[in-house]
């Protein structure tokens, strides 16, 4: 249950967010949805030091509850898997297992946005199974799975209380918006190939990849 090294834990929570922007900014830059402007939302429309701290009490209610499945996921069955098998086929399992456990969820009609069950369930997995590769990599990198717990918290802070609020939804946004639709699949989908095609050796591999087509140019 140690920490790690703090410098993972930090990049840990920012990740996220930047994922957040990547995914609702394509949203908002399309006509799957609109910007409402940071007013429209109770943390992002406070000035900075009211606004830090109701992230550092949202993350306080989050955390608990991510904490719970991280010693799951991250603590315990993630370096089990990785004794015998390699991060990708870990991730790969551990996101499916995971996807799998939030079904009842999404059947029940309690998660996720108003597109058809069967789109969300495939949107969902593939966000979910794509995001659990970087969960692998921090874990692997700091050998703690605080850092999966701080992913974890942030990200269900983020998305749920403030990029949600931050969109003005039209006819179609349902299935494009959240953790169900289809741009977060997307999203999901390149990060597993990005893993696959760069290994895991971050952000090293990739920088050699860059250099070896530089010099083929």
């Amino acid at each position: 249950m140690g920490f790690g090294k703090i410098s993972y834990l930090f990049i840990s929570f920012f990740i996220p967010i930047v994922s957040l922007f990547i995914v609702y900014g394509a949203i908002w830059g399309t006509e799957f949805g609109s910007f409402k402007g940071f007013e429209s939302n109770f943390i992002t429309k406070l000035s900075f030091i009211p606004m830090m701290l109701l992230i550092l009490e949202g993350s306080f209610y989050s955390g608990r509850s991510a904490l719970g499945e991280e010693i799951g996921w991250r603590g315990y069955l993630t370096p089990r898997l990785l004794e015998k098998y390699t991060p990708n086929q870990v991730s790969i399992f551990v996101g499916i297992i995971w996807s799998v456990w939030h079904f009842p969820l999404i059947l029940s009609g309690n998660y996720g946005t108003g597109s058809p069950i069967f789109f969300q369930l495939f949107c969902f997995t593939l966000m979910l199974t794509g995001n659990t590769y970087i969960y692998t990599w921090f874990r692997i990198k700091s050998g703690s799975l605080w850092t999966g717990c701080f992913i974890h918290t942030s990200h269900n802070l983020f998305i749920f209380h403030v990029f949600n609020d931050l969109t003005e939804s039209n006819e179609i946004t349902p299935y494009f918006i959240d953790e169900t639709g289809a741009i977060f699949a997307i999203y999901g989908l390149v990060l597993i190939l990005v893993f696959q095609r760069f290994g895991w050796d971050w952000p090293s591999g990739l920088k050699r990849h860059i250099n070896r087509v530089a010099r083929g140019i």
